[in-house]
């Protein structure tokens, strides 16, 4: 191979590995959230109970409300994401995690501070379904592994970081800004997720094809995506899943994208856009 040809290669991959690596930071930070929120609790309890004279019910009810909100979330986050997209799903999420730290600094009664707290579960709960799928979707394969990981990695930083803030505050009984410092990652998270694309695989899903195209050279540096109708499947299956998207990779190989049949057909239909590489430029 010509060095010219070389040195394009290397340069795409350098802008596909950027892109991961800035989408990844940027939606793992709802795993730091969800870690944050789930530990800060632990330090700031102790001064809680003194301001609101809470019983050890209520403290019971303070802390497992964020499992009741993290559970309605986490029913609900699945089919969410797919009605309306990873993206604003996670857009909402943010706004959520924003709101109930908030919301939880400024409570000036137990009963707002737990309803704040079924808030924060809540966007937990989103959190937790949704995140690792935007990750998974929008990682190429040979990165997908890590990338998806990075969740689980900032959940467990979030608890750090949880505990290094209840120890700062303790001296001065700052629960309030224990529980209030949440909202800045969620501004972060969700600023970063406004400039982030959605996934093409919910793209395709949903009909948009040219968004997906339009995506899919932004996240994978594909060279070359276009439409084809190939002659030999039946006109309905093609009236029902739209044209397939194939792709040249940046190696010149042939790429093809795999639909789901409807909920009444089992399997995959899959079919080369000619002859090449027969693997999914998803995965």
């Amino acid at each position: 191979m010509a060095r010219k040809e070389i040195a394009a290669l290397s340069d795409a991959r350098l802008r596909g590995a950027r892109f991961v690596y800035i989408a990844a930071s940027f939606a793992a930070l709802g795993g730091l959230l969800f870690g944050y929120d789930t530990g800060v609790i632990s330090g700031a309890l102790i001064f809680i109970k003194r301001e609101f004279g809470l019983t050890t019910a209520a403290e019971e009810i303070v802390v497992s409300g964020v499992l009741l909100g993290a559970t309605i979330g986490a029913i609900l986050g699945g089919k969410a994401a797919d009605l309306f997209g990873r993206r604003r799903v996670l857009l909402v999420t943010a706004a959520i995690f924003g709101i109930g730290a908030l919301a939880s600094a400024v409570a000036p009664s137990p009963a707002i501070l737990i309803a704040s707290r079924v808030v924060l579960g809540l966007a937990i709960g989103l959190a937790s379904t949704n995140v690792p799928v935007y990750l998974s979707e929008v990682a190429p394969a040979h990165a997908r592994g890590w990338v998806v990981s990075l969740f689980q990695l900032a959940v467990t930083v979030g608890i750090v970081v949880a505990y290094l803030i209840d120890y700062v505050f303790a001296g001065v009984e700052g629960w309030r800004w224990m529980l209030g410092l949440a909202v800045a990652p969620a501004l972060v998270f969700g600023t970063g997720m406004f400039f982030l694309p959605e996934t093409p695989r919910w793209l395709i899903r949903g009909g948009q094809h040219e968004v997906a195209h339009r995506v899919l050279l932004r996240i994978r540096d594909v060279a070359d995506v276009r439409w084809v109708r190939p002659r030999h499947l039946p006109t309905n299956y093609r009236h029902q899943h739209g044209d397939l998207l194939c792709a040249n990779n940046s190696s010149g190989r042939r790429i093809q994208l795999r639909f789901r049949r409807d909920s009444g057909d089992r399997g995959r239909r899959r079919r080369k856009c000619r002859h090449d590489d027969p693997r999914d430029v998803f995965g």
